[in-house]
This record gives structure tokens, sequence and C-alpha cells, in this order.
């Protein structure tokens, strides 16, 4: 598939970045020290002053030596010893007027200069990518999934924007060398429109009952999914809203619908109100927070689309529903069993009678697979179980 060989060659282009941005600083004196791949290597020039020019072309080059990567500054340093060595045919070494090199020193820590700043740019490029690659292989999976389902989806349609989509990546991505030599983020920028448009068609052409993860809260708890579930009248690409709502201002803004995970409970993240932290365990925050990561990575690793099966709403407005990775609906993959198995959540609000009872086949079985799921974690001392759960929940 042609997407899948554009992100490798992002990953390629990442590889290069790596070697660019290995380019360190140098340091001047009475001789230059530059590291690479052997840090103890360390270049004496000729110490006895008796051919300045001599030496001053010894420091250049081994800054190139050193930073052979980086074209635009040995460009620099190659022009530099050119002039230098004009001076050398020109005039016998003997009557050097010195003052023709009175502002080596300064060359140098400006070649120092364009060293550090170079080497933040390129970590910067670098971390786009990574980024970038992240974002690719995300919706790289995203259209083989929805492709091989091909659910409500107008594949033709979708596969002629794919390749659209595709060809203008390919043609921006001979500004790749803008970026090595110059640092020019305009080639990042440009990905980024392209992926957002990428994204935003899908959100659009959602299959039924399909919802693409809008934010994160925190284990357990999504909010603004874009959903597409039309017997609900959701339509495509519709983010759930509860109500506009006015603020304190007079200001009318939508109030996102959030969507919790039926039957079961995870640590609290600290919400920087001491009413509400002082009521957390010893090692609540802690875990809160790694449980939030935890189904971060679990969203992300299914390219941010969840298959929603809607139990109830709570007494916030929230719903309460089970969130599968495909309509097939497999109790064994669905996340919060996940989350469960893994030692980062408990199996709670959810039992066989009551309040909370399971309703219908697909909420028995579902409770019957969470409880063996957390019965598993329990005995192998898994996550917080490790810990015990007075430690980590601060509520009974």
């Amino acid at each position: 598939m042609k997407l899948k060989w554009f992100s490798r060659i992002m990953i390629g282009s990442l590889a290069t970045l790596s070697q660019v941005a290995l380019i360190t600083s140098c340091k001047t004196n009475n001789s230059v020290i530059a590291e690479n791949d052997n840090p103890t290597k360390t270049e004496t020039p000729d110490k006895t002053n008796d051919n300045p020019i001599k030496e001053y072309k010894n420091e250049l080059n081994n800054i190139i030596l050193q930073n052979k990567e980086n074209d635009l500054l040995n460009d620099l340093l190659q022009t530099k010893i050119r002039d230098i060595e004009l001076i050398e045919e020109n005039q016998n070494n003997n009557d050097i007027d010195l003052k023709v090199l009175e502002n080596k020193d300064t060359f140098i820590q400006n070649v120092n200069l364009i060293l550090n700043k170079t080497d933040n740019k390129l970590q910067k490029i670098q971390n786009e990518f990574s980024e970038l690659n992240i974002d690719y292989s995300a919706i790289n999976k995203m259209n083989n999934y929805l492709i091989s389902k091909n659910q409500d989806l107008a594949e033709n349609q979708f596969i002629t924007f794919k390749n659209n989509v595709l060809s203008k990546a390919l043609d921006e991505l001979g500004n790749y060398l803008d970026i090595t030599k110059n640092g020019n983020l305009s080639f990042i920028s440009k990905q980024r429109e392209i992926v957002t448009k990428w994204r935003n068609f899908i959100r659009d052409n959602l299959p039924q009952g399909y919802a693409l993860v809008n934010r994160i809260a925190d284990g357990d708890t999504i909010y603004g999914p874009f959903y597409n579930n039309p017997s609900n009248g959701v339509k495509f690409g519709s983010k759930l809203l509860i109500s506009i709502v006015e603020d304190d201002s007079g200001e009318t803004r939508e109030k996102s619908t959030g969507v919790r995970f039926r039957g079961v409970d995870t640590p609290e993240t600290l919400k920087n109100n001491p009413e509400k932290d002082r009521h957390l365990a010893k090692y609540e925050a802690e875990w809160g927070e790694k449980a939030k990561i935890y189904f971060t990575e679990l969203i992300r690793k299914n390219a941010g689309l969840i298959y929603l099966y809607k139990s109830t709403e709570d007494h916030y407005g929230r719903w309460i529903a089970l969130f599968f990775t495909n309509q097939d609906m497999n109790n064994e993959t669905e996340l919060s069993v996940q989350m469960v198995r893994d030692g980062y959540a408990r199996v709670a609000y959810i039992s066989n009678s009551g309040k909370f009872k399971a309703k219908g086949e697909i909420e028995k079985a579902f409770y019957k697979t969470i409880l063996e799921a957390q019965t598993y974690a329990r005995e192998n001392h898994l996550g917080f179980w490790n810990i015990g759960l007075k430690e980590v929940f601060g509520k009974s």
C-alpha cells in the first residue's frame, strides 16, 4: 500500500535526522575539541605558532571533519579556508600581518553559535517528525481498518481522497533537504495540514456506532468524542454534546458529553482542588496518572477509534458505555477489561442485582469477563494490586 511505503520514508527520515542531530558545539583556545562517535579523540593544532595561518586552517578543518553532515556549515568553513589559502599564496609566512587573522577567535565563536543553533533546530524538527510519524501510523491503521470493514463508508470516494493526499505529501517530501540544511519548518506545518484534513475526512465518515476520541479526561472517561449513530440522532462527524450552557460572563459555550466505562473505576488524578485532593489515598494520584497514560496507549493503539455500546447515563449526564475495539464486541479486548486485567482499574458499579445490575446478555457476559480479569490481576499482583487497594483508592 502506498501509505505504508510513505511511512517507511518518514521513519527513514527520522533516522537521518538522528544522525544530523549529533552535531555538537566546539570549544577553542589553543585547541579545538569536537565530539563525535569517539568523544575522547582530540585534535591539537601545531603548538609552535610559527605558522598562525596553518593553525587556523587546522582548526577549521577539524570542525569540518567532526561535522561532516552539516553541508551548510561546511560550505561556510570551506569558503573561509579558501580565503586563508589566498593569503598564503600571496604573502611570505614570516611576514604575515597578523591583523588579517585578528577576527579568528570571533569567527570560531560564531561557528560555535551556528552549531548550537543548528543543533537546537534539528532537535526541534526531530521531535516534530516523531509526533508526525505517530499521526501517520494512527491514520494508516484507521484507513486499513475502515476499508477492510467497508462500513457506511464511500470506499471509492475515500480511496480517491487518500490518493490525492498521499500525492501531495510525496510532492512535499522534496522539501526535506530544506529542513536538514536550513532548519525550515514549513515542511512540518504542511504535513500537519495534510494529517488534519485526512483525520477530519475519517471523522466525518465514521461507520455507525464508531467514535473518534476527542479528549481523555482520566483513566476511565473521555469527553466530546466524534460519533456517528443516527438511531441516537447523532449524525456523521458530530461531537457528542449535552447542551449549550452560559458561563459567568454571559457567553454561551458547548458542554461536551462525557463517556465513562461501564463497571470499572480507576484511581483519581489530582484536580488542583485542595478540598478534593486531600481525600486521595497515599498513591492514588500516582496511579491515577498511570491509568490515564495506559488508557491513552490503548486508545492510540486502536488509532483513536472505539465502538461504543451505550448502557445508560449517570447523574452528570455522561454516557455509561462499553468501549469495544470494533463492532465484533469481543469482551476480551474491551478496553476496560484490559485496564482491569493489567491492574490499572478495579471492578465497580456493576453487579448481578440492585442499582448497578448487569442487564441483557451483552452486559452479563461482560460482567463475567471483567470479574475473571480482576481475579487474574489480583492473584498475579499486577499494577496497583502489588500495593493494595487502601493505598490507591481514597473512596471505599
